[in-house]
């Protein structure tokens, strides 16, 4: 009995195991390849490199955007009224929209040249800050204290509701933060 099951399971063991490492070479090659020896094996994480993996973590990232939009837009209506709720909204449409666009635009620059991620990551975070600075200086200069203040809640909080989702989602997909050529292979 004992001899059936380990043969078994050496049969199971090659079956699942990834295509041929440099173990199963050798032993191929030394024609020395007793059952009792196991070899380790190789164990990738599956790609997931896919467009869909992609859009999930977008669509992902932009719900929760959106449950934070409006809970920013209800503190904002209750603790500060009608200007409140204004400054709120103005602080909190553009802000999904920079994330929104800056994240697709990395997944965009990193399928068409890898080795630009980190420049193009820089330069649209940067852009991102720029625009967003942009919005809240203009907002300070025409709104008063009582729109200034949510806009620039709103901005932070759909910042790091944006960015805390994105990263989450981005680890749960396991989309590589950059992909060599001919990895796969």
């Amino acid at each position: 009995g004992g001899s059936g099951r380990t043969s078994r399971s050496a049969d199971l063991d090659r079956s699942i195991r990834a295509p041929k490492d440099a173990c199963d070479s050798f032993h191929e090659r030394s024609g020395y390849a007793p059952e009792h020896v196991k070899c380790p094996q190789r164990e990738r994480p599956p790609t997931m490199t896919t467009a869909t993996s992609k859009s999930k973590v977008l669509r992902g990232s932009a719900a929760v955007s959106a449950v934070a939009v409006l809970a920013a837009l209800a503190v904002a209506f209750v603790l500060a009224g009608t200007d409140g709720l204004s400054g709120a909204a103005i602080g909190s449409i553009p802000t999904v929209v920079v994330l929104a666009v800056g994240s697709w635009a990395m997944f965009w620059i990193a399928a068409k040249s890898p080795a630009m991620s980190l420049p193009a990551a820089v330069g649209v975070f940067t852009l991102s800050g720029m625009v967003l600075f942009v919005v809240l200086l203009v907002v300070s200069h025409t709104g008063g204290e009582a729109v200034v203040r949510p806009a620039a809640f709103s901005v932070m909080a759909l910042t790091i509701a944006w960015t805390t989702t994105f990263a989450f989602l981005v680890r749960r997909e396991r989309i590589p933060l950059f992909d060599l050529p001919g990895a796969d292979s």
